[in-house]
């Protein structure tokens, strides 16, 4: 009998430690999957992160990429203005250079009547062959008594008259205003001066040389040398 209880506490023993083997089999096989799981589960999280990376950085790289092409058309945009600028300088810089010549004021064409007067006296000795003068500016308030014409209308008048007054000697320009009558106001000359205002001295009306070249006339009151200055008239203004 009580071999019997020592079998079967021995068998107890074994059963039991064949029991314990199985349940720490299971856990190591339990534990197992849940390692793989846990690993499995842990590179779906890395590969979803990864995926979900992506596409912020492939959107990242579009965003660059469109700021980017934004920008280019700005900067070229730019630069298109500043040609445009540089254009309109230039352009309003040609512009006044252009009108510069049109806008500054004109070159007077007035003869120069004082070298025409000098130049016929050329050849002449004053106080031999020729008496000597004075030149004086006639305008609208003296031009009656070189000319006989009240307020002479004319762009400038010079007269050359010896210095005594007992000497009939009287050389006057005048530059007529273009566009004037010349044979008008050479008529209106011979009619209206007197060629003795010296009271003492003078010529004869018919004796008082009136010509003209162009819109210079010429009139001359002198007793000896008419024809003579007629002559240098010619001569010196062609």
């Amino acid at each position: 009998m009580k071999k019997n209880l020592y079998t079967l506490l021995a068998l107890t023993m074994a059963v039991m430690m064949i029991m314990t083997g199985c349940s720490k089999k299971e856990e190591t096989t339990t534990a197992a999957p849940t390692t793989a799981a846990t690993q499995a589960t842990t590179a779906a999280t890395e590969a979803t992160t990864a995926a979900t990376e992506a596409p912020t950085e492939a959107t990242t790289a579009a965003t660059e990429a469109t700021t980017a092409a934004t920008e280019a058309p700005t900067e070229a945009t730019k630069a298109t203005e500043a040609t445009k600028a540089t254009e309109k300088v230039e352009t309003t810089a040609s512009t006044a250079a252009t009108e510069a010549p049109t806008e500054a004021p004109k070159p007077s064409t007035k003869a120069d009547l004082v070298s025409i007067m000098n130049k016929l006296y050329d050849g002449l000795t004053p106080g031999e062959n020729c008496p000597f003068v004075g030149q004086i500016e006639i305008d609208g308030e003296n031009s009656a008594f070189y000319v006989g014409i009240e307020n002479l209308q004319c762009k400038q008048a010079l007269a050359s008259e010896a210095m005594m007054g007992a000497i009939a000697h009287s050389l006057v320009l005048i530059e007529a205003e273009d566009g004037a009558d010349i044979s008008a106001l050479k008529s209106e000359i011979r009619e209206k001066i007197d060629p003795r205002k010296w009271v003492c001295v003078g010529v004869e009306r018919d004796e008082v040389v009136i010509e003209n070249v162009g819109n210079i006339v010429f009139v001359c009151i002198e007793e000896n040398m008419a024809d003579h200055f007629r002559t240098q008239f010619f001569n010196v203004v062609k």
